[in-house]
């Protein structure tokens, strides 16, 4: 005797893997909402880890057209060398994507 309620499959939820690489393919940034560090006007901070060391690092994604201020952004933290302030690890750019990464 069939039932007259419809059967239900569970739902399988395909995970999809929150962490994307960055240009040059050495660090991980976590694209999840709990890997965002903060934002704000010109771009957003995420949470990235050096793939061989395993280190934990910002990375800050900007927009290739806010290169204006990003260009004064990377000159004054790569002359910057204090323990109270992000050092500046790595800059890469992504041109497909029309995006800079700051490594911090």
């Amino acid at each position: 005797m069939e039932s007259d309620h419809a059967t239900t499959q569970p739902q399988h939820h395909k995970h999809k893997n929150p962490w994307v690489t960055t240009p040059d393919g050495a660090f991980r940034i976590d694209n999840s909402e709990l890997g965002l560090l903060g934002s704000g006007a010109h771009g957003v901070v995420r949470l990235g880890q050096h793939l061989k060391t395993a280190t934990y690092v910002a990375v800050k994604i900007t927009d290739a057209q806010a290169a204006a201020s990003s260009t004064k952004e990377i000159a004054a933290l790569a002359r910057l060398h204090s323990r109270h302030i992000v050092r500046l690890l790595d800059v890469q750019l992504d041109a497909d994507a029309n995006k800079i990464y700051l490594i911090l």
